[in-house]
């Protein structure tokens, strides 16, 4: 039998050929809830047994292992080869640990335990720093909708005062518009002289 952590602490093994980074899931799932964590050292083979391992070397008797394709969590008292649980990723492998850790700290403080169905995605803010820090620069590397809506309006506006511009005659096309023709001024002429002649005015 593997002698028990001096620390009470549920014990994380990882499985060989499975992401050692799953284990910070772990961790966080059961911070959460309260209950600290110890990563054990890597385990070989069946990742039911090596939670089982886990579980009689933790003081608090709660152990998980940490397997290529699913997360097992175990507990001392219970049959070797029949787990609490143990839980596929199914591509939520980041979630499925976070919440087994959680369900570990919760057997410790024996609370009801959640289950595969009520896994939730990993919200951001429990996402290590070294991820939230490459999204956020991301994020602002990309132009906001706001940002290319005010951009498309100023090159709309350009194009408008362009067009407007090029309607609106310039100072000599309105004189040439306002030229009178030879022929117009004598009409002009004719009606000035009939006008004076009716009034009696002696034309010189």
């Amino acid at each position: 039998m593997a002698e028990k952590s001096e620390r009470p602490t549920i014990n994380v093994a990882v499985v060989r050929g499975a992401e050692p980074s799953l284990y910070e899931w772990v961790l966080i799932g059961a911070e959460e809830e309260g209950v600290p964590t110890k990563l054990a050292e890597a385990a070989d083979g069946d990742v039911v047994d090596a939670a089982y391992a886990a579980a009689i070397s933790s003081r608090i008797d709660i152990g998980v292992a940490i397997g290529s394709d699913a997360i097992v969590l175990h507990e001392r008292h219970m049959p070797p080869r029949k787990p609490v649980l143990t839980i596929p990723y199914e591509n939520r492998a980041e979630a499925v640990c976070r919440r087994a850790g959680a369900n570990a700290a919760r057997m410790v403080a024996r609370l009801p335990l959640r289950f595969e169905d009520e896994v939730e995605d990993v919200d951001d803010h429990v996402r290590p720093a070294s991820e939230r820090r490459a999204a956020a620069q991301q994020a602002a590397s990309a132009p906001t909708q706001g940002t290319k809506l005010a951009e498309g309006s100023a090159r709309q506006h350009s194009t408008n005062q362009q067009a407007a511009e090029t309607a609106r005659p310039t100072a000599g096309e309105a004189s040439a518009e306002l030229a009178l023709s030879e022929a117009d001024i004598r009409k002009i002429v004719k009606i000035v002289v009939a006008i004076i002649k009716e009034r009696g005015t002696q034309w010189r």
